[in-house]
């Protein structure tokens, strides 16, 4: 069986969610994930016992004519997203794979929730992963 692109995974989490909010989501999760820790050291919460596998970062941000707005980031961690390629959730949901399923889930309805809040364009914390 061919591995799931993590892009295809994230995204039909997305899509999923948008059918079940019944909104149109206008951004691409994919384009604010980050995976590395460290890009998102210190945004956390400094006395969190555990790292989590899913944090999505918020932080008010300025455009450059200073009207306020929000910058947007969803950590997932890399290990979870490798799990997810293997064992694609939207082929088969199994106890192998539904607590990565459930993570990414939750994660993504978090960052669709904060951008339909937002209402606006948010900004990246970071390009890429």
């Amino acid at each position: 069986m061919r591995a799931a692109s993590i892009e295809m995974v994230l995204r039909g989490l997305q899509a999923l969610l948008g059918r079940l909010y019944d909104v149109e989501i206008e951004y691409d999760v994919y384009d604010f994930l980050v995976t590395d820790r460290r890009a998102v050291a210190g945004c956390g919460h400094a006395a969190e016992p555990r790292a989590s596998e899913e944090e999505l970062l918020l932080a008010e941000t300025l455009d450059p004519n200073g009207s306020p707005g929000a910058g947007v980031a969803l950590y997932l961690d890399p290990e979870l997203l490798r799990r997810l390629e293997q064992a694609d959730p939207h082929r088969a949901l199994t106890e192998a794979n539904l607590a990565d399923y459930c993570t990414a889930l939750e994660g993504v309805s978090h960052f669709v929730y904060s951008t339909l809040a937002v209402g606006s364009r948010p900004a990246g914390f970071a390009a890429g992963t």
